[in-house]
């Protein structure tokens, strides 16, 4: 009977583990989805010469917002790129959002800056909108895989070595962040957050679990810095530091500690350096800039790119992606500026090798298709605009 439970535990523990991992996937990938829809409702108009994120601020309804921003409704069920990359779509009507500034409005003692009429009227010309969003996570342990989007030429000689150890030290930094700030929180009635966890095994075991939080953001900048963002909720974190600290905390405890972790956690972002593994100058020397936009500055560029069936569908379509963007690249190197290409003038000037790169990884991929032999085809698109604007800002 023992050795029969000995083996039930044995092959439902991982299960168990892979489920959790699952659900903080979908969870971090919701998260970010919600995310981008406050930004979309953030600066719309909700009264006289208001926006929706003052209205909101003014009247320190944050929460109630954040609640009807998560009552949206997910468009199919969490789709997986692969086994690592999880995607979430949301969608919204706008009613949900005007539904919450006018029951803060009507509220008793009135708590807005503007009056239930005043709203009607100004969400007027956006009542019948439908926002959509879609979040993105990827598995702490995957985080290694992903590389720039654009192979600029500051990245180009940067070994895989070194970008992996950075990303995996900007993870480290974004836990440690986290851990740092909220320190001076109460935990109990004698002790901190801080005291609780002097013990340097409950310390090592919050920044553990803080490092396997799913990624939700990597930026990988031309000065060989990169930031990585992690998904940490206060109510999560609450949990988890309690547990690690041996506390049974009641429904009311866990909501006090959770706010006074959000109040003071801060942005869960870490940063670190690459170093290049291999010596290349940039250009020295200024080409004149024309005084007015060159003519394919009004003009769409758009290339594709192809990659065939790789270990995950994701690294097929980063590969298909990657080759997009350097087709694109190919392009706005071919186009005039002052009697050279931008690609000569990249050559002799670094500031114009900087701002092609920058407007390159702006560009948006329009299309993604997998293929049924594991194939994928990315197509991307920049305006001719953008890529004037990024080079005459570096100069």
């Amino acid at each position: 009977m023992k050795v029969a439970l000995f083996i039930v535990l044995l092959v439902t523990w991982p299960a168990i583990l892979v489920a959790q991992d699952t659900r903080a996937q979908i969870a971090a990938a919701t998260d970010q989805a919600v995310e981008s829809l406050r930004q979309q409702v953030w600066s719309l108009p909700a009264g006289p010469g208001m926006t929706v994120g003052r209205f909101i601020e003014l009247s320190n309804s944050q929460q109630r917002l954040l609640d009807g921003l998560r009552s949206a409704g997910r468009v199919g069920g969490p789709r997986w790129l692969d086994n690592a990359t999880c995607q979430v779509e949301l969608e919204l009507p706008a009613s949900r959002v005007i539904q919450v500034l006018r029951l803060v409005a009507l509220g008793d003692p009135p708590e807005a800056p503007a009056t239930a009429e005043q709203i009607a009227q100004a969400t007027g010309p956006w009542r019948n909108r439908v926002f959509r969003a879609v979040g993105t996570s990827v598995s702490a342990g995957a985080l290694g895989d992903l590389r720039p989007r654009v192979e600029s030429a500051a990245w180009r000689g940067v070994s895989d070595e070194s970008r992996r150890s950075a990303l995996r030290a900007a993870q480290q930094d974004a836990a440690r962040r986290v851990l740092e700030s909220v320190g001076g929180v109460s935990l109990t009635a004698t002790q901190t957050v801080a005291g609780a966890l002097a013990e340097k095994d409950r310390r090592q075991a919050l920044l553990r679990w803080l490092e396997e939080r799913p990624v939700t953001g990597v930026s990988f900048r031309e000065d060989l810095e990169v930031e990585v963002a992690i998904a940490v909720q206060a109510a999560e974190l609450g949990g988890e530091i309690a547990r690690i600290c041996g506390l049974a905390l009641d429904e009311r405890s866990q909501r006090q500690l959770a706010g006074a972790l959000a109040a003071v956690m801060a942005w869960p972002v870490g940063r670190a350096a690459a170093s290049r593994t291999t010596a290349e100058s940039e250009p020295v020397g200024v080409v004149q800039l024309p005084a007015a936009a060159p003519e394919w500055a009004r003009m769409p560029l758009d290339a594709s790119g192809e990659a065939a069936a790789a270990e995950t569908k994701l690294r097929a379509a980063m590969q298909a992606e990657q080759r997009a963007r350097e087709a694109l690249r190919r392009q706005v190197e071919a186009l005039r500026l002052n009697g050279l290409t931008v690609g000569q003038a990249a050559e002799k000037d670094g500031s114009i090798a900087r701002g092609m790169s920058r407007a390159i990884e702006e560009a948006k991929a329009t299309r993604t298709e997998y293929r049924p032999d594991g194939a994928a085809s990315v197509r991307v698109r920049l305006d001719g605009r953008t890529v004037w604007e990024q080079i005459r800002r570096e100069r």
